[in-house]
């Protein structure tokens, strides 16, 4: 278990400052809004498949049917729209909503709680269908504000 969490609280150190490099050049270069969607996307996808789509050969292999594999596959849904999330949150900060290093620390700590969370639930809750309803309505909470403020944004950058 702990090393569970461990990986869940590095998780965002780890992964948000590469999303950030990331998203600054091509929002940087395009000045469009639209890269933080393709990259959100593109990130939950990647792991996705590092994740899910990579064990469910073995898994079913193993005799674990479709219906059992059902709640890992929603869960990477779930990621997904969170990697999105954290992609528009990240996006906000380069496209001056707010201060770029208050939203990839921003990113960094609700990734990791965000994490962390999972693990936990998925520890102490016996209902794996209850663990990913809970995820999926702490994702739609982190996302809806997001969203809200990334709408707000001018579909390109001025030049300057």
């Amino acid at each position: 278990m702990y090393s569970d969490m461990f990986m869940a609280l590095v998780s965002g150190p780890l992964e948000e400052p590469v999303r950030f490099l990331l998203l600054r050049y091509f929002i940087s270069g395009s000045r469009r809004k639209e890269y933080a969607l393709v990259i959100g996307i593109g990130w939950g996808l990647a792991e996705a498949v590092i994740v899910f789509a990579a064990q469910a050969p073995v898994a079913a292999s193993l005799g674990y049917s479709w219906i059992q594999l059902l709640p890992g596959a929603l869960e990477r849904n779930t990621a997904i729209l969170f990697h999105v999330s954290m992609s528009m949150l990240i996006a906000l900060g380069i496209m001056g909503r707010l201060r770029q290093s208050c939203s990839v620390i921003l990113a960094i700590i609700v990734h990791s709680a965000f994490n962390l969370a999972a693990v936990y639930l998925a520890k102490s809750m016996q209902n794996v269908w209850l663990v990913e309803a809970a995820l999926l309505v702490v994702s739609l909470a982190i996302f809806t504000p997001i969203i809200n403020g990334f709408r707000r944004l001018p579909e390109d950058l001025p030049r300057g």
